[in-house]
Formats: C-alpha cells, sequence, structure tokens
C-alpha cells in the first residue's frame, strides 16, 4: 500500500492501532511504517531495495522514537540510499565498529549476520538460517552477551535437538553460531569462536541420498509414467526438470523474462540460485517445444508455470512432487531433487566431461584463485551435452514403451 501526501500517518491513528492477531504494517509513505506486532511494542520501520535486495531498517519503537524523529530519521536513510548506501548495512556495522562501547548480545550479532549474508545469498539460504536460529539459538543464547559464551553454553543451547537424535539439525545450527561468531570478528570484534573444538561433539548421522533413479531402465519408464498426466503446468514443469535438471524451486519460479527463445537459454538469476551466483541453462530442442507450446497456448505472463490454485503465484514444489508420487514413485524410489542425481549419473557413464557436467549441476568448482567468475563454463559443449541428453530421455522413454507393448 503506498499512501499519498494525504494518506500520512497522524499521531491519533497511531495512539489507536491496537494489536490483532496477526502483524500489521501502517505505511507513512515512501516505505517508512509503523510495524505493529501481535505483542509487544510498536516499531517504525522502513522498508527499501538495495541493488535489487529487500531489506528493513529499524528505526525505533513508539512512542520512544515519536512520528516526527521517525520521520526524520527515514529522511535521513533514504538520503544514504540515494548515494548508493544500504542504511540497514550501515546502521549495524557501524553498531559493529563500536565494540569497545559495550557488551553486545549474541541476538544482536545474528542480526547483523543475517543482514550481510542478505546482500549475496539466495533469499531462501537467508530464511533458512533465520529459522535455524529462531527455532534453535536465540531462545538459549540471544540475550547472552557474545562475549561470554563458551562451548559448554553452545552444547547446553543445542542439547534438545541430540536428544531428539536430530543430528543434521545440531550440525547446521552450531555451524551458524560459529559462522556468525566469525562474520563479527572480521568486523572488528575481539571474541572467541566459541564452536571451535566442538568437532566430534555430537554424533554423525549416517548419510542419506535424496532418493533417484539411476539406470537407464528406470529413467525410461520414469520418462514414459510423465506422459500419463493430465496435461498441465505440473506435468510440463516435471518433464522440463527431467530435462534441465535443475533445483526444484529454480524450475518453479521460472519467469519468462528469464527465459531467451532465440538464443535457446534460459537465465537463472544470482537471487534464485543457492549459489548466489548467475546461472545459464541451454534449451534443448525437446526443452525449446514445451516453451514455446505454453507461450502459444497461454500468452506471457510472469511464470512459465503458473500455478493452477493460486493465480499470480508459480506452481509449487508440493504440487510436482504429489505428481510423481501419483505415479507410484514412493519417497523412497524418487524425489524431485534426484532428477539431478539421474542426470549426473547416467551422463558421467555416457562419457561426458564430469566438469560440464558439474557446471551444469551449478556446483562449486572449487577453484577460488580465479578472479572473475565465468557464467558462461563451457557453455558450447553444455549446449552439445543437453541436447545429447534430451535425446536419450526420449530414447529410453520410447524403449521403455516398446518394452511395455510387448
Amino acid at each position: 500500500m503506498i499512501r499519498g501526501a494525504a494518506d500520512k500517518l497522524t499521531e491519533k491513528a497511531i495512539q489507536n492501532a491496537k494489536p490483532g492477531p496477526k502483524a500489521r504494517k501502517l505505511f507513512d509513505g515512501h516505505g517508512l511504517f509503523l510495524y505493529v506486532p501481535p505483542k509487544g511494542a510498536k516499531s517504525w520501520r522502513y522498508a527499501f531495495r538495495h541493488h535489487g535486495k529487500p531489506q528493513t531498517l529499524t528505526i525505533g519503537t513508539w512512542p520512544e522514537t515519536s512520528l516526527a524523529e521517525a520521520r526524520a530519521a527515514h529522511a535521513e536513510a533514504r538520503g544514504m540510499l540515494s548515494r548508493g548506501v544500504s542504511p540497514a548495512i550501515a546502521k549495524r556495522e557501524a553498531k559493529l565498529a563500536g565494540s569497545a562501547a559495550g557488551a553486545v548480545t549474541f541476538g544482536e550479532l545474528a542480526e547483523d549476520y543475517l543482514a550481510r549474508i542478505a546482500v549475496d545469498h539466495a533469499p531462501g539460504t537467508v530464511k533458512a538460517v533465520g529459522a535455524t536460529l529462531s527455532n534453535h539459538v536465540l531462545e538459549a543464547l540471544g540475550r547472552r552477551p557474545a562475549d561470554g559464551i563458551r562451548p559448554r553454553d553452545v552444547v547446553a543451547a543445542l542439547v534438545h535437538l541430540e536428544a531428539e537424535g536430530k543430528f543434521r539439525e545440531w550440525k547446521r545450527a552450531a555451524g551458524i553460531i560459529g559462522r556468525t561468531f566469525r562474520y563479527a570478528i572480521a568486523a572488528g570484534r575481539e571474541l572467541m569462536d566459541p564452536t571451535v573444538g566442538l568437532r566430534g561433539a555430537v554424533a554423525s548421522p549416517k548419510a542419506v541420498p535424496r532418493a533417484a533413479v539411476t539406470d537407464p531402465e528406470g529413467a525410461g519408464k520414469l520418462m514414459l509414467a510423465m506422459d500419463g498426466l493430465k496435461d498441465g503446468p505440473v506435468k510440463e514443469a516435471l518433464r522440463m526438470l527431467a530435462y534441465v535438471f535443475t533445483r526444484p524451486g529454480e524450475l518453479c519460479n521460472a519467469e519468462w523474462a528469464e527465459i531467451d527463445l532465440e538464443r535457446r537459454i534460459w537465465t537463472i538469476p544470482a537471487g534464485r540460485m543457492k549459489s548466489g551466483k548467475e546461472h545459464l541453462v541451454p534449451l534443448s530442442d525437446q526443452v525449446l517445444a514445451i516453451l514455446k507450446d505454453r507461450r502459444a497456448r497461454f500468452g506471457d505472463g510472469r511464470f512459465v508455470f503458473p500455478s493452477p490454485r493460486v493465480p499470480g503465484r508459480p506452481v509449487s514444489r508440493a504440487s510436482l512432487l504429489m505428481a510423481l508420487r501419483s505415479l507410484g514413485y514412493a519417497e523412497s524410489a524418487m524425489s524431485l531433487h534426484g532428477f539431478r542425481s539421474t542426470a549426473s549419473t547416467l551422463l558421467n557413464e555416457m562419457g561426458f566431461s564430469p566438469d560440464w557436467i558439474e557446471r551444469q549441476l551449478a556446483h562449486e568448482d572449487g577453484r577460488r584463485i580465479r578472479a572473475i567468475y565465468n557464467r558462461a563454463d563451457y557453455m558450447e559443449d553444455r549446449k552439445r551435452m543437453m541436447q545429447t541428453w534430451a535425446d536419450r530421455l526420449d530414447g529410453l522413454r520410447e524403449e521403455a514403451r516398446a518394452g511395455a507393448e510387448r
């Protein structure tokens, strides 16, 4: 909601804003709003975009910070943004730089760390890190002075996860705690990382790979089974996933603005990639046919595969997974992520370069010494590989069809 000059907030409206069952935002214009949570204090916040990424600056609580003071701080923040500086990051970095002025809590460190990774990590990654902190860490450590947290405190904070046998979650949470401390140390705080030396403090779970069909006959039967799905965005998205083997979320959220049908390239923006780097996907004849058919029949709205149930939203991973399960593939037999394993296994068996395959999977290659990341690594080779892969899948499907008709 954007307010005009006549719609700006008044002191009376602020006073009358009562908490409800859900949080509310009362906008004052140009991104400034009063956040009214179901419980707790109202606060002034400024929502803006920096380098295309959404960020929020917390200005202060009401009534400690008046409407006039909030507007003045908002004007100053907008001035910083006009100069290319994120006011939210500047505020946090200033707080870190003043570490000698007093103790800081782990919760404040965590807030700073989340703001920093939001600059160059995918939103899903930032959301997952924030959820781990909220669900497993901040209740025990959030209000504690960071310089007083010791290894035993980390172990005690996560003991509930160990007791429930959630060893992966334990290691993930401990890793985030460690990275939070190391970021603060790099930013100038005189702290020690309390997670150093905790390796082996909890049992390592047995690795359980995502279920996948990894033999040619099974891949052919899977492709044939997908032909039996009802026509629509779910079926077509699932078929395209088999051909391009991106991560499921990357495909479900594909937008027409990312697709270049003439150049036969799909450019996945950095914000949707796990690596935080833009990724190019060559389009085979088969994928091109799917896309051209969709555009001819349904036009060119925002999403390539719009949700059949929720207007304005893309098809969900859950819908694709339900379709896969409807074909008789149980959780232990095939997963959406398993299409990546299928392609990786069979392409390696077909003799393609592991470097081409890893680049197509958007896996980091570990060559950190390279100053510039070449987003088009092996592009011509990958174009040929992706067309061969699509042809191979089609051939395996026809072999499965012939076998079923015998």
